[in-house]
């Protein structure tokens, strides 16, 4: 079961993850620097293209295959055995601050600082 909750738009978040089975588990996780040349614009563009690529972002729903190496080689069998999500939606929900850090956490526990003050230290 999927846990979830929204301070306002309960019902919008809802009827996004109740689509199916896939829109109940992340599609996509991105993280984009503030120093971004899309991201500097500070501007909303209404195309997905763009906009996604403006602010860090948490996709809903349905995996694209080129996430996988090779992944648009592979047959659909392939892709679900490789554990793509599908699902008939993928919503983008944005997220970053400037002091934003993130921290990622290997296999065994050993954590490694990936952004700090929304900038890759890489």
């Amino acid at each position: 079961m999927t846990d979830y909750d929204a301070a306002t738009g309960q019902e919008a978040l809802q009827s996004l993850i109740e689509t199916d089975e896939g829109s109940h588990y992340l599609g996509e996780i991105a993280l984009v620097s503030n120093d971004s040349p899309l991201s500097q614009t500070d501007t909303l563009f209404y195309n997905t293209l763009f906009d996604e690529n403006t602010a860090c972002h948490i996709g809903i729903g349905n995996a694209s295959p080129s996430n996988l190496q090779h992944g648009s080689d592979l047959s659909v069998k392939e892709l679900m055995e490789a554990g793509l999500n599908t699902s008939l939606l993928l919503v983008n929900v944005t997220f970053g601050t400037e002091d934003m850090n993130v921290v990622g956490i290997k296999e065994g526990g050993t954590k490694v600082l990936l952004m700090e003050n929304g900038e890759f230290l890489f």
